[in-house]
Formats: C-alpha cells, sequence, structure tokens
C-alpha cells in the first residue's frame, strides 16, 4: 500500500492528525442517512482524534509491514518480528506476548508497532517530545511505550538543561477527584497560555487525563484584579477554542461543573 502524496506535506503531526479526522468525519456523516445522526461540531472529539491517528498508522504499518503482516494473517512465522509475537487485530500490527494475561490495559500489553525510518513516524514522535515539554529519551521511550513499539529503539541516554528561573509567579492546583490528591504547577502568569503550558507539565508528570472539571470561573467574581483578568480571559471565545484545542489534542475530554456542584465542592 503506498502513502497518499499529502502525509508528507505536513511538518506538524497534530495537523495531518487533524485533517485526516476531518477526512473520517466526513466519510461517516456521508454513510448516515438521517442528518440528526450527523456530526457537525467544529471541534474533533477525542475519540474521533485517537481514531485518526490509527487510521495514519494503519496506512503507514501498510507500506512498511506489508510481508509481516501477510504472514501473520496466513499464521506463518515472522523471522523480522518473529520475537515480539506479533498479532494484527483491528486493522492494527500489535505486539503480542505473555503481557496478554496481565492486568494491564489492552493497549499497554499489545502496543501498536511504529516503523523506524518513516518520516511521518518521525515527526509523530519529536511532537510527543515537544508536547512532554522537551523530555529526555529516557522518559519520552517510556511514555511512548504506554501504546507503541519501537522494534529497533535506541538505547536511552540524554543531558537536560534548566529552564528559566521564575521572580514573581502563580500556582495553578489540580485536586484528582477520585483520590483527592493534589498537584501544584507554577505559573508565570495569569494568562490562558501559561495555564495550558502548566497542563502540559500536569500530563507528562501524572500520566493522562481521562476528564478535566473546571469550576466555571464562578468562584473568581468579586475577588482580585487578576483573578477577574483570568475570568474574563476564558471568556473570550478565541482563548476557549484555544484550550478546547490543546485538550483534545492530548487526549483528554473536558467538561464544565454544575453550578451548584461548584460552588460546594461536590463531585459532579
Amino acid at each position: 500500500m503506498d502513502m497518499p502524496s499529502f502525509f508528507s506535506n505536513y511538518s506538524n503531526f497534530r495537523k495531518l492528525q487533524r485533517i485526516v479526522g476531518y477526512i473520517r468525519r466526513f466519510a461517516d456523516n456521508y454513510r448516515k442517512q438521517n442528518p440528526a445522526d450527523r456530526e457537525l461540531r467544529s471541534h474533533l472529539a477525542v475519540h474521533e482524534l485517537r481514531r485518526a491517528t490509527e487510521t495514519i498508522i494503519h496506512v503507514v504499518q501498510h507500506a512498511h509491514f506489508t510481508d509481516e503482516i501477510k504472514q501473520v494473517l496466513d499464521n506463518e512465522s515472522c523471522k523480522m518480528l518473529g520475537n515480539l509475537c506479533p498479532i494484527y487485530t483491528n486493522g492494527l500490527l500489535r505486539v503480542g506476548g505473555r503481557l496478554d494475561r496481565s492486568q494491564l490495559p489492552f493497549e499497554s500489553r499489545h502496543q501498536i508497532m511504529l516503523p523506524g525510518k518513516d518520516l511521518v513516524i518521525h515527526r509523530f514522535i519529536q511532537q510527543m517530545h515537544v508536547e512532554l515539554l522537551h523530555v529526555g529519551q529516557t522518559g519520552l521511550l517510556n511514555a511512548l511505550r504506554q501504546r507503541y513499539w519501537l522494534p529497533k529503539a535506541p538505547d536511552p541516554s540524554s543531558v537536560s538543561s534548566p529552564g528559566p528561573t521564575l521572580i514573581k509567579a502563580y500556582v495553578a492546583v489540580f485536586v484528582c477527584m477520585a483520590t483527592k490528591a493534589e498537584h501544584l504547577e507554577v505559573v508565570s502568569d495569569l494568562s490562558t497560555d501559561a495555564f495550558l503550558a502548566s497542563l502540559r507539565r500536569l500530563i507528562a508528570r501524572r500520566g493522562m487525563i481521562h476528564e478535566l472539571h473546571s469550576d466555571n470561573a464562578i468562584n473568581f467574581r468579586g475577588v482580585n484584579h487578576d483573578l477577574n483578568s483570568l475570568y474574563q480571559q476564558f471568556q473570550n471565545q478565541q482563548a476557549a477554542n484555544s484550550f478546547v484545542a490543546a485538550v483534545k489534542s492530548s487526549g483528554t475530554s473536558s467538561r464544565q461543573m454544575h453550578r451548584s456542584s461548584a460552588a460546594s465542592g461536590r463531585r459532579p
């Protein structure tokens, strides 16, 4: 299978992911006879972004692992990937093995195989590296191997340098609603970009968030000028669109609490 020519036209993997996501949404909407069943939101949902990523990897795998996929489907021995006990499920070549008997999530037990020498995969890994705040090679490989597997990954070795020193800063408080564990992130100011940077650092350290609840900024009213400034930023549609796009691209679905739940501190 040859890869579409437009795959190599974009240096940003997230842009390619969104393009494929909208193409798949258009195809799905075309098949639906009832207009009420069609998806018309401006932003792609988390499941649409994940499906778009899997579609891209499906095409890349069939371009690089054509013989291996055929051997797996024919139940023949695969010399190149034999030690990984490969399996083919839902259109993707995955790692097999004894981890199938563990209690890990399916994606961690059977990681999706990625070819090492492919431009799209290189940009995908580069995008992960940026979103994890330029984490070292060891951290990048650990994050990658939660869902994906590079058959010939390099040995971990990296050097990191400290970031800038903050003079005046604010603190963002994240609370896990299941365990009440708290995570503090220092932010440089009360802007949307500073909050998004703190959210990316939280995900890089603690892992992906399934749902992110906010208190709708109701407790910010009548406080000081800085908090009111933050409230106004979240009311700005451009800032809200930036927040939604950044959160969904990281695989997190977001929703706001009901006002009564936010005021009392109860779970939704």
